[in-house]
């Protein structure tokens, strides 16, 4: 029987990532499959809610092979009233979603002024609605013109995300596809594979 020094304990660091955008863009179901979460009712988000996931990291230290990402959904209804709601959940986050649907007419006004807002956060830009071709609002070229005076990255998803199998990586090295192996949509490696390249350098 191992002694209290022999102990092996595996620590857990928890990230705090809000999201943002407009209401309607697809910020609850984006959550909802980046924690594995089935599809729930289309409903507005009240206040803020949050939901976690637990990823194993790869080439992490010894000990810190866990990571917890906390999702901080900043709901859209009350946020747009007041300012204070987005500034206070984004206090103390690693790195921002800001989430966009391409079928919007102000999305794009909008983008720009939330970007202004995380001009100190790491952020990513989820595209939903990108499959809505004959409904889009703006183009792929119009976001990346935006993006590109931060050097941000743009990942274009449909809309709600699909929890189904024929948009699941095929998992061929599972160092590289770690984020793939429940089963998931092939966009929920990209974003938090981009997730883990923003966070990592504040951790080790």
């Amino acid at each position: 029987m191992p002694g209290l020094l022999q102990e092996t304990y595996v620590f857990v660091e928890r990230i705090k990532l809000l999201i943002t955008g407009r209401a309607a863009s697809g910020k609850t179901a984006l959550v909802r499959s980046l924690c594995s979460l089935p599809a729930a009712p289309s409903a507005a988000t009240l206040g803020v809610v949050v939901q976690a996931r637990t990823c194993q990291v790869a080439k992490a230290p010894p000990g810190h092979e866990l990571r917890e990402l906390c999702f901080w959904e900043v709901g859209s209804l009350l946020a747009d009233k007041h300012d204070y709601l987005t500034a206070a959940a984004s206090h103390g986050c690693a790195a921002a979603i800001v989430v966009v649907s391409m079928t919007d007419p102000g999305g794009l006004h909008d983008l720009g002024k939330r970007l202004v807002t995380l001009k100190e956060v790491p952020t990513i830009i989820v595209a939903t609605k990108h499959d809505d071709v004959p409904g889009r609002q703006m183009t792929m070229e119009q976001l990346q013109n935006v993006a590109v005076t931060r050097k941000l990255m743009v990942l274009p998803v449909s809309n709600p995300p699909p929890l189904s199998s024929d948009m699941v990586h095929p998992v061929q090295d599972e160092e590289a596809n770690h984020h793939s192996s429940r089963g998931e949509p092939a966009f929920v490696a990209d974003i938090l594979g981009r997730i883990e390249q923003l966070v990592q350098p504040k951790l080790w």
